[in-house]
């Protein structure tokens, strides 16, 4: 080509082909202009009809391979593919999203020199095409000899020979969809922080008059706010949604124990969907969503992760002896000793995941463990609350909140230094409410001593205090800052689709969120109600008394209306503190919520089975079991240090997928390998895929090994230690390692 001109569009609508070029030109747009480029200007013929402003031939599978090849991966099939643009053809004007991007903007970022003038080359709007997402972009190649702004190349596809239309190759900003967003090398990073048993009115900006949160405060004058958020009222439910966009009961992991804890392997998280993207994924902290493959971060689109296995540091499955300081953690598959007390780690290594991938567009997930008990702090963060507040723990509580504060001060200050604040996205939330900012008498009372804001209710009620929870979000970048609120109804399901559509990320076509994009109201003054209604449910009720009912631990919100468990109704504009049920006032009410509810039940319902492990899983072998994940009918199995302390007589069974037919080795124990106790027992048992072994336990044994043939496929396996009187319990840690040939 030289010296001269070149003017190229494209357009991509087939989902299987958008999944290839998405894999093909890695974190995006300009590595793959690039390529293209080079491709085009090596192609005489390209040059020459381009100069007789003849319509020239170049094939898409040339791009495809040659590119995929730059990056080393395969390209999937992408028979079907079907664009055409040119003129005012269909899908020009038929793309959901329009974005705009000026020409100064576009030459400057790809090195292409200056143009002559700025232009919108991105127009702004919204139509549908097949219900796909797509931004359509016009980029201009010139140079400084000649100019040639508005002649078009049009290119010819061989992926569809009956129909050859004639397209103008549009470079496609696949999943490129916000109209806030700018292009893909401005993409911004992504930075969630949750707090584990924090509540809404634990924090000084909420109105605590004990707390003192100056960290916090400052983000909630700096940030956009959801007023009106809802989580689930207890930790995994609340982490499942916020991964999938999906109401946990539909996940699969809608309990914090009880093997209950995992979401079905067909659900896509949202560090699958940034990954994807090109972005760079990491998280640290508290997981909760599975120890063992194919269930960890790391199995589930995170590429860099810290973090302590089980629901709390100290729980059952967490590495032996951890309390908080000096612990020892997971980093990406093998566990490795920290100084220090644990959010001052969480904190320091996400700093150093920011650091180390500055230059790329980074998904960093921060959930930490505190305030969630035990509630264990250096005594120079409790000591101001010692005289202040005096109920149960609340000062240590409080302590662990203000050293989190304090965490979160010196994040953002290294997001300044880094000149990274402004085009970052932070938000800030908590994962169900208070656990420790008050007394309370039960669940789902006012609070008598201490700070709720003034809700009835905390962690694990279906009243207000139990589910609703700070949302700030700041990205100066895009205008979503400056001390807002917003009052429309939000929950956690609605944060994947609002991000994915902030930062112009696809969601896949086969995941549909429960969820809807906020993402309108951060940016606009729009009063519109963000969505119709909600469902809360803590499926089985605190301390999983019973199993899943209708109704059951439920709350349906629309608006100012909260139906509780199908009968109380509360109007939160005049009662906040959901005093009085006026259910027989307004009856119509009542049976519009009622009827909400019914669809929702009958569409979760069905996906509340258990999930599996994977025995014989070469990323995971031998797989660590551990009792918190045993398949109870109800009730908790034993689930931290202090009950595993305890030897329970009882056991129960996981559910296993064995991946590879063959010879394994299962051990067990009653303390995890690295306790170094012996085996209180004289026999030990193993039932599995139909087969039965027992041993004989010799005395001093630390594990009780007994090896099997096992078939593939998805069975059950129990665990028996029986003493000398014939009583048993289960092996609460079983490892199962396949031996193969």
């Amino acid at each position: 080509m030289g010296d001269k001109p070149f003017f190229m569009t494209t357009a991509i609508t087939n989902g299987s082909l958008r999944g290839s070029l998405r894999k093909a030109w890695g974190y995006g747009l300009e590595d793959f202009l690039k390529r293209l480029v080079q491709l085009v200007e090596g192609t005489d013929e390209v040059v020459h009809r381009h100069r007789t402003k003849r319509t020239a031939t170049i094939s898409v599978d040339d791009i495809l391979v040659a590119t995929a090849k730059q990056y080393n991966v395969t390209v999937e099939s992408y028979s079907g593919f079907h664009c055409r643009v040119g003129g005012r053809d269909d899908a020009a004007y038929r793309c959901r999203r329009y974005t705009s991007v000026t020409l100064a903007e576009l030459s400057k970022r790809f090195g292409l020199g200056h143009p002559d003038r700025s232009s919108d080359l991105i127009k702004r709007g919204k139509k549908q095409y097949d219900g796909s997402r797509q931004v359509l972009a016009n980029l201009f190649f010139h140079s400084s000899f000649y100019q040639f702004p508005h002649k078009e190349l049009s290119l010819k596809t061989p992926t569809n020979r009956n129909a050859m239309k004639n397209i103008t190759l549009f470079i496609a900003c696949v999943g490129l969809a916000a109209a806030s967003v700018a292009s893909a090398a401005d993409r911004p990073n992504v930075i969630v922080v949750m707090t584990d048993d924090q509540g809404y009115g634990d924090m000084s900006c909420h109105g605590n008059p004990i707390l003192e949160t100056p960290n916090i405060d400052q983000l909630y004058r700096d940030s956009v706010r959801m007023t009106d958020f809802h989580v689930s009222p207890f930790c995994t439910p609340t982490r499942a949604a916020l991964m999938t966009g999906r109401y946990p009961a539909r996940t699969g992991a809608y309990r914090t124990s009880s093997g209950r804890t995992l979401m079905h392997t067909d659900e896509r998280t949202i560090a699958n969907v940034f990954a994807d993207a090109g972005y760079v994924t990491g998280m640290v902290g508290k997981w909760h969503l599975g120890d063992n493959a194919p269930h960890r971060p790391q199995d589930r689109g995170f590429q860099d992760v810290l973090w302590h296995r089980c629901g709390g540091v100290g729980q059952a499955s967490d590495f032996w002896g951890n309390d908080y300081f000096d612990d020892t953690y997971e980093r990406n598959g093998k566990f490795e000793k920290f100084e220090g007390y644990c959010t001052d780690v969480w904190f320091r290594e996400s700093i150093r995941f920011i650091e180390e991938n500055k230059a790329k567009p980074f998904f960093l997930y921060l959930a930490t463990n505190a305030p969630h008990g035990p509630y264990r702090v250096d005594p120079k963060w409790a000591a101001p609350y010692q005289d202040k507040a005096k109920w149960g723990n609340g000062a240590n509580f409080y302590g662990m909140i203000a050293n989190f504060d304090h965490n979160l001060g010196e994040l953002r200050r290294k997001l300044d230094e880094l000149a990274l604040s402004d085009n970052t996205i932070l938000i800030y939330m908590t994962d169900n409410g208070t656990a420790g900012g008050g007394k309370f008498n039960g669940l789902d009372s006012e609070a008598v001593v201490g700070f709720n804001a003034g809700m009835r209710g905390k962690k694990s009620s279906v009243y207000e205090g139990g589910h609703r929870v700070p949302f700030f979000i700041h990205w100066p970048a895009a205008k979503i800052n400056g001390g807002r609120d917003v009052d429309s109804l939000a929950a956690h399901i609605d944060v994947l689709p609002t991000l994915a559509e902030l930062c112009g990320v696809s969601v896949a076509d086969s995941h549909r969120p429960d969820g809807i994009s906020f993402a309108k109201l951060l940016t606009s003054s729009d009063p519109s109600p963000h969505r119709d209604h909600l469902v809360v449910q803590f499926q089985g009720g605190a301390s999983f008394k019973t199993t899943p009912k209708p109704w059951l631990t439920s709350c349906v919100l629309q608006d100012r209306w909260r139906l509780l468990n199908g009968k109380e109704l509360y109007e939160m504009d005049a009662d906040p503190a959901q005093r009085k049920d006026v259910a027989a006032e307004h009856p119509e009410v009542v049976a519009t919520l009622r009827e909400f509810y019914m669809p929702f039940w009958k569409s979760v319902s069905p996906r509340m089975t258990p999930v599996s492990i994977d025995l014989g899983n070469a990323t995971d072998n031998p797989t660590e079991l551990c009792s918190q994940d045993w398949y109870m009918p109800r009730g908790n199995p034993p689930w931290n240090f202090g009950t595993i302390n305890r030897l329970p007589r009882v056991t129960g069974p996981w559910h296993v997928d064995v991946k590879q037919a063959g010879n394994y080795r299962i051990t067990l124990r009653q303390f995890p390998r690295q306790a170094d106790e012996v085996v209180k027992a004289v026999r030990g048992r193993v039932e599995i895929a139909g087969q039965a072994k027992e041993v004989v336990v010799m005395p001093g044994t630390k594990g009780v090994v007994i090896e099997m043939m096992l078939p593939a496929g998805k069975t059950q396996l129990v665990t028996y230690l029986y003493d000398e009187k014939g009583d048993s319990g289960g092996a609460y840690f079983t490892e199962v390692e396949w031996l193969p040939n």
